[in-house]
């Protein structure tokens, strides 16, 4: 499997998945964030996940944040990189942002592309050359956040949605022609506007984002100061280690530190929002995109592909889908 570039990858995986929890816990007798589970095959989302990133990036540029007490869900085996555990939820910037610590440790100049866990596409291999132009585009445009924005299918409420405007200008001679400008982000719509996004050809936000790892920290000190102060802390006391870990036990007792008053943000609505104006999506035509929130998309995303869940039919025959 061939690495592309100097990159790096930070994998999200420290949901609980709450929407769909219930229906989870029905189908596997106990409760389990979703990224844990294997929908199909053998593989859950999580090892999937790290498997594109994989052939992003080698093994010591791929960053994996879990939730608090996720440890007990990881699988022997399997190749996550730096794991790190969240001491607690701070919604999905605070997590971007940890790993971003880590990372601008030891590898300061990267491209980084973030991956969250919970997604289910196909095919595979589509999706992951859509995953590699995204980083390359952020290497020809350094100042741009490059969002991987999944085409719409149906109008949906839950999702953010972004606008696309014009065609991004060219600088070099690697052509992006499907990329273009962002107009705007709308988050959560109604079903009336869910509807009219839709036939205006908006994408779905997938929270998929390649960016120069400098460009995503001076976002963040601007947006967000007080927890990028925390941040710039952790990256000079992990500095100081000259590339060793933190033994796990003073790792905990920093991050726990950290963490206490740490103000949360949504990565979504409170950074890339605000951030339109530099930011750039590149469709991802051709591929079955959902992060399988609600049983639903389970349903959809089974019959659309043709692929054989694990789930038991008796839970697929109740839902319908979407």
């Amino acid at each position: 499997m061939s690495v592309c570039g100097d990159w790096s990858v930070i994998v999200l995986s420290g949901g609980e998945g709450t929407r769909i929890s219930p229906w989870i816990e029905q189908w596997l007798g106990t409760p389990r964030p979703k990224q844990y589970c294997s929908f199909y095959g053998s593989q859950s989302l999580l090892e999937r996940t790290l498997l594109r990133a994989a052939s992003l990036a080698q093994s010591d540029r791929l960053f994996t944040v879990i939730g608090c007490g996720h440890r007990r869900y990881l699988q022997i085996g399997t190749v996550y990189g730096r794991v790190v555990e969240q001491p607690s939820s701070r919604d999905t910037g605070v997590g971007v942002f940890l790993a971003a610590s880590y990372v601008s440790a030891c590898f300061p100049e990267t491209t980084v592309i973030i991956l969250p866990s919970d997604h289910f596409v196909h095919p595979e291999k589509r999706f992951t050359s859509t995953l590699r132009r995204a980083c390359r585009l952020a290497e020809d445009h350094p100042d741009k956040l490059i969002l991987v924005g999944a085409i719409a299918k149906y109008a949906e409420t839950d999702y953010g949605w972004i606008a696309p405007g014009s065609p991004l200008e060219q600088h070099t001679l690697v052509s992006h022609s499907e990329a273009r400008e962002v107009l705007a982000f709308q988050e959560k719509p109604s079903m009336v506007r869910a509807q009219a996004y839709l036939e205006s050809g908006y994408c779905w936000n997938t929270m998929i984002v390649a960016v120069r790892l400098k460009t995503l920290w001076s976002i963040g000190e601007r947006l967000h100061p007080e927890c990028l102060g925390r941040f710039n802390q952790l990256v000079r006391i992990l500095k100081s280690r000259d590339g060793q870990q933190l033994p796990a036990e003073i790792e905990r007792e920093v991050l726990t530190r950290l963490y206490q008053g740490m103000p949360a943000f949504n990565f979504s609505r409170e950074l890339l929002t605000p951030c339109a104006k530099q930011s750039v999506v590149l469709p991802l035509d051709g591929v079955e995109w959902s992060d399988l929130g609600r049983p639903e998309r389970v349903v959809r995303a089974f019959h659309v592909t043709g692929l054989h869940p694990n789930v038991p039919p008796h839970l697929l025959d109740d839902v319908i889908a979407v």
